[in-house]
């Protein structure tokens, strides 16, 4: 046991490694003053020293040999929260569609509470012992588990059992009697296991979790898509005040010298029969001047641009200058 715990920390310590390169990698580009003052940065060197603290109290506890609740191991999945927007975005998204699913959250509730009550009824102390508990009685091993005597650890069985099922057929098997235990209240006992936790994972895991996930899913797609529509929104407000910045005449239209004078504001070189063939461009309908529609797909057009280059520029052919 001892020897797997040391692996888990080598393991551990090695991924925290990588974690600081990445987080250290773009200091060194940007500048560690500019790089820390963004929020989005501080939340990084945050969450990577609560990493690194935990893993700290993981190596202590493990010279020392005394068992410390790692309770930070729980919160790791949320790092992607700190260095992904995409994943900042969706996990505020299903947070908000939480409120809304009150019905469904207290069916969830009230079929753990009835299955902790009856799992604690049915498999006690009294009437099951585990097999790992047997080999602790006897010096081979630790005890496994301690059966399901109290409703509380046998509603944090079931939880885990009812959301991944991760931890079955073990949570099953801690129910069981003992091998070679051929009595009729241990035939009982098993035949009544091997009936409750597949039933359990079949109602809570494949059906009504299955459902949960569903429900989220479609109030996330709705989240999603007013999200995206109120970001466009803001989007075009954007361009429509910086079209009025640039149109002087205050007639909603750009006329040659405008917008001349607008793209000589981002790049001062660019040569007057540049301007020109730009403007003829953008011109579709040949009015001499340019309305709110041609501004606004010609701004489509250079973000376009821009989101291709940044693709080519990430793509392995883009890094090595190919």
């Amino acid at each position: 046991r001892l020897s797997s715990v040391l692996d888990t920390l080598v393991a551990e310590a090695l991924l925290l490694c990588v974690l600081s390169a990445d987080v250290a990698m773009p200091a060194f580009y940007e500048g560690p003053r500019n790089w820390v003052t963004a929020a989005r940065n501080r939340w990084q060197l945050t969450a990577l020293a609560l990493l690194a603290l935990d893993w700290a109290i993981a190596v202590a506890a493990a010279a020392s040999g005394a068992a410390v609740l790692r309770a930070l191991r729980c919160l790791r999945p949320f790092y992607l929260i700190f260095v992904n927007r995409a994943a900042r975005n969706s996990a505020l998204a299903v947070a908000s569609t939480l409120p809304s699913l009150s019905d469904l959250l207290l069916v969830f509730a009230f079929f753990l509470l009835v299955g902790g009550l009856v799992c604690a009824g049915l498999f006690s102390d009294a009437l099951a012992v585990t097999a790992g508990a047997a080999q602790a009685r006897a010096g081979d091993a630790e005890p496994y588990g301690d059966g399901y005597g109290n409703v509380a650890r046998a509603l944090a069985t079931l939880a885990v059992l009812f959301v991944s099922a991760e931890n079955y057929p073990s949570a099953q098997l801690e129910a069981m009697a003992e091998p070679g235990d051929r009595s009729a209240a241990a035939r009982v006992q098993n035949t009544l296991a091997a009936l409750f936790f597949p039933a359990f994972i079949l109602v809570g895991f494949f059906i009504i979790m299955a459902v949960l996930v569903a429900v989220i899913f479609e109030h996330y797609k709705v989240h999603h898509r007013s999200t995206v529509i109120r970001s466009k929104q803001l989007e075009r407000r954007s361009l429509l005040a910086a079209m009025a910045m640039a149109d002087w005449s205050g007639d909603g239209h750009l006329s040659h010298a405008e917008f001349n004078n607008l793209v000589r504001q981002f790049n001062p070189r660019t040569s007057a029969g540049e301007v020109h063939a730009m403007f003829k461009l953008v011109d579709t309908d040949d009015s001499g001047s340019i309305n709110v529609r041609e501004f606004l797909c010609l701004c489509d057009q250079l973000v376009l641009q821009v989101k291709r280059r940044r693709n080519d520029d990430a793509s392995p052919a883009g890094v090595c200058g190919c």
